[in-house]
């Protein structure tokens, strides 16, 4: 992401078809595939929300009940 406009920085650049790149004998391989978020997921957000107000929950009625 670029933090100036908040767009995805790939968007900058052209997209081709795979053939396009037919005939050229100067490539070798296969096409890469597209990278996966290496964030946390929603569900992973969420439970740790949770687990952290149920702590403070917690540590709120232990401080008024001692």
């Amino acid at each position: 992401m670029n933090k100036h406009t908040g767009r995805n920085i790939s968007d900058n650049f052209p997209k081709f078809n795979a053939s396009s790149f037919e005939g050229n004998k100067d490539l070798y391989g296969y096409l890469l595939p597209l990278m996966k978020p290496k964030g946390l997921s929603v569900l992973s957000i969420t439970l740790i929300e949770l687990g952290s107000g149920f702590a403070k929950l917690v540590l709120s009625f232990t401080k008024v009940h001692m």
